[in-house]
């Protein structure tokens, strides 16, 4: 058994000699590995992946390593913020030598769809967004993006939303959007004064004019002296 948790044997065979009391132990060695290669890696080079996993070219199929590299694949990615990031199959030989091959989906964004925006338009809150169609989800550039949309104080919220795309291991980016109640204000006055004469002001103030985020604020003074 402990031959076996090795993780390089396929099959191990014990045989016991009663006449001598000597014990012979047949064991079946792994493919060797020739080559590592990876499919599906824009993030990092293939020599650096290489360089964080524990198989090698040269060496017995080790299905052990198989699970460490695994793990530490999708670690290296989660540490810099792909959270959807993974190695969704292994190629590995069989019955003979050959390569190694890790197949990687890195959570590409197939689209993006924003809802819940009655009055704000699309291109106002995407322009604040720096993620776009076939970039890979970040966690980092997604809370910067938000943080932008926040900014623009014209929401109470934004829900994001990761659904399963069309195309495999791809996502759609789903951001819904609750809006707070535009702001506006119009004033209007007028004052006299036996030195100056009458005086009429107004005020206009509104933001998110039809949802386009153009704030307008308009000031008017008309002054008409004294006789």
């Amino acid at each position: 058994k402990n031959i076996i948790n090795s993780g390089i044997y396929k099959n191990v065979d014990i045989e016991l000699h009663e006449p001598d009391n000597n014990i012979t132990i047949y064991v079946e060695e792994n493919p060797v590995v020739t080559s590592i290669e990876f499919n599906g890696n824009t993030t990092y080079t293939k020599a650096f992946l290489e360089e964080k996993i524990k198989s090698t070219p040269g060496t017995p199929l080790n299905v052990n390593n198989l699970r460490d590299d695994i793990f530490m694949i999708k670690k290296l990615y989660q540490k810099d913020g792909f959270f959807e990031a993974k190695v969704f199959n292994i190629q590995k030989p069989e019955n003979e030598n050959g390569p190694i091959i890790f197949n990687i989906a890195e959570g590409q964004i197939d689209d993006i769809i924003i809802t819940g925006n009655t009055k704000t338009k699309d291109y106002v809150i995407l322009r604040e967004m720096s993620v776009r169609p076939g970039d890979i989800l970040n966690a980092n550039t997604l809370r910067s993006d938000l943080r932008k949309i926040f900014n623009l104080n014209f929401f109470t919220n934004v829900t994001p939303e990761f659904l399963p795309s069309e195309s495999p291991h791809k996502y759609i980016l789903k951001l819904t959007i609750q809006e707070r109640e535009t702001s506006g204000a119009f004033t209007f006055g007028g004052g006299y004064s036996p030195q100056q004469g009458f005086n009429i002001f107004s005020d206009l103030y509104w933001d998110n004019l039809m949802g386009t985020s153009k704030l307008i604020m308009l000031k008017g003074n008309i002054g008409l002296g004294a006789a």
